[in-house]
């Protein structure tokens, strides 16, 4: 009977040890962790989706992700956008988040607001929503550290996911707990699929994370983290002033349409078929003038125009009329050779007017040296070309482009004269 009670205790003393983690199977969770560490920058897309009694009522959600250390602060900035599909109850949503490690950015289209808040008290449907759709382990030490923790840490048959062959390793913390199963890349030892299972009590739920088009250290275009404010919305910023924060970090610069927006980049051919890109006039000056042949108060602008060129051609300024509404290439090139305007010409710039939401033409758009928009013009006026000369001086000299009153820089574009709206364009296309 001893004997039979000695063997029971030597059995339970020894689980302690049958419980250790398989060593191979906790290697390939760590160095997940040390691969997201050493990265400069992550990008993926991910989708998510549950099963079971339970799970299987949460929304669908599909969506991209761009992840980039931050050098001064070693925390992340974040993106996340995407989509959460319609479910009883529960209106669908497409979403945009940014995070610059210690604040949330949101549009808010129900109440027309870019919010941003501190991250512990950054709440909302779009910043909840981002939140179960990106994978924190990546960024948040704690997060894997949990799953570090578990007694139970095994190795499973290897897989195949969008053609990439990848470790299995399954995470059992305890009964009571939701288990994990992790699907990690041999190659690049991030994850391909991520796994939460709800086992027991009748339960056999799962949360599932896919995530496909994974670039490691790629390429992060200027203004991820910001976002633009939209026409006819504000911004609701609580982070200014906040004691002990890093608000007074400034906030980057979104890609927009906006004043101190990053100008939206194009690429555009000019009369030779030579390409003209935007981000290759870094440093200098740009103007662009949106307009078409159709438009008269355009054609009655070409000379103060080509003025403008002639004038600071030698300064580092590049100006460009940007053909808009044309029924063909030619129309706008002979226009430019009649003339004798030297200026830039670009064609088919359709697209290009959308981003930049040009709404009446001419308008004119001044781009500073680190490609932000220093300020919008509308019309041909005197007053709105001596606008446009006092901020190309400047822009530089390097110091500040100087506030105008309503009417200007489209604070209130109605107000400008010397226009011509679309659907008033009289002999347009012909």
């Amino acid at each position: 009977m001893q004997s039979g009670i000695a063997i029971v205790a030597l059995l339970a003393s020894a689980g302690s040890v049958w419980a250790q983690p398989d060593p191979a199977a906790r290697k390939v969770l760590e160095r997940m962790g040390e691969a997201a560490k050493r990265a400069t920058s992550i990008s993926y897309k991910v989708v998510h989706k549950g099963e079971g009694v339970f799970m299987s009522r949460l929304p669908g959600l599909s969506g991209e992700v761009l992840l980039q250390r931050r050098k001064d602060t070693g925390l992340f900035n974040w993106r996340v956008s995407g989509k959460r599909e319609d479910v009883e109850g529960l209106k669908g949503l497409t979403f945009l988040v940014v995070s610059d490690g210690t604040t949330k950015t949101w549009v808010d289209d129900s109440v027309k607001l870019v919010v941003r808040r501190m991250n512990e008290v950054a709440r909302g449907e779009q910043p909840d929503t981002a939140a179960t759709l990106w994978l924190r382990h990546l960024v948040d030490p704690a997060a894997l550290a949990k799953e570090l923790e578990a007694t139970t840490i095994t190795m499973e048959a290897p897989v195949q996911l969008d053609g990439v062959p990848c470790d299995v390793v399954y995470v059992d913390p305890g009964e009571g707990l939701a288990k994990s199963r992790w699907s990690i890349a041999q190659t690049d030892h991030l994850p391909r699929r991520y796994e939460s299972l709800l086992r027991g009590g009748g339960l056999n739920d799962s949360q599932t994370w896919t995530v496909t088009s994974v670039v490691v250290d790629g390429p992060v275009p200027a203004g991820s983290f910001a976002i633009s404010v939209p026409d006819g919305y504000q911004m609701s910023d609580a982070t200014v002033n906040t004691p002990a924060t890093p608000s007074a970090m400034p906030r980057e610069r979104a890609v927009g349409a906006n004043i101190d927006d990053l100008a939206p980049e194009f690429e555009l051919s000019n009369p030779k078929g030579e390409k003209v890109k935007l981000s290759s006039m870094k440093g200098s000056v740009v103007v662009l003038d949106f307009w078409g042949t159709w438009c008269l108060p355009c054609r009655k602008a070409s000379p103060m125009v080509e003025a403008l060129h002639k004038d600071y051609k030698d300064k580092g300024v590049k100006v460009f009329g940007l053909a808009v509404r044309e029924a063909n290439d030619q129309k706008p090139i002979d226009y430019m050779t009649q003339g004798n305007y030297t200026y830039g010409l670009l064609l088919r710039a359709d697209e290009t007017a959308k981003a930049y939401k040009i709404k009446a033409y001419p308008t004119y758009v001044i781009i500073g040296k680190d490609g932000e928009i220093a300020k919008i013009e509308m019309g041909y006026d005197e007053a709105a070309f001596r606008g446009m000369r006092e901020a190309i001086d400047a822009l530089l000299e390097g110091k500040p482009v100087p506030k105008v009153p309503a009417g200007k820089d489209g604070s209130d574009r109605d107000l400008q004269p010397g226009l011509l709206r679309p659907g008033n364009d009289g002999d347009a296309k012909k």
